[in-house]
């Protein structure tokens, strides 16, 4: 089951943090269409190239998700980031 409020990025630096993340949404003008970003934890081990962005909208999620699906953009990415909608159960695994 798919929950519209969520959008999963993946294909992101390793060890992006949460306030870099944010931080570049506002740059491209997305700042009005998420509520938060969850950036999964990580360590030396593990380090992140995942994360969700949260919203409060279907509307907003669409969006997001069209804009940033196979954008390449080097902050964020090496290569293009990868968007997509996110499964329930994938989102409450990284908790």
């Amino acid at each position: 089951m798919e929950d519209p409020l969520k959008v999963f990025l993946g294909s992101l630096h390793a060890g992006i943090t949460k306030p870099e993340l944010k931080d570049r949404l506002f740059e491209m003008g997305l700042g009005k269409d998420f509520v938060d970003v969850f950036v999964p934890e990580q360590d030396a081990r593990k380090p992140a190239w995942i994360a969700f962005v949260i919203t409060g909208h279907m509307a907003d999620a669409a969006n997001i998700l069209a804009e940033l699906n196979d954008l390449r953009d080097e902050v964020l990415s090496a290569t293009v980031i990868k968007a997509a909608r996110t499964n329930v159960g994938t989102y409450n695994f990284c908790l």
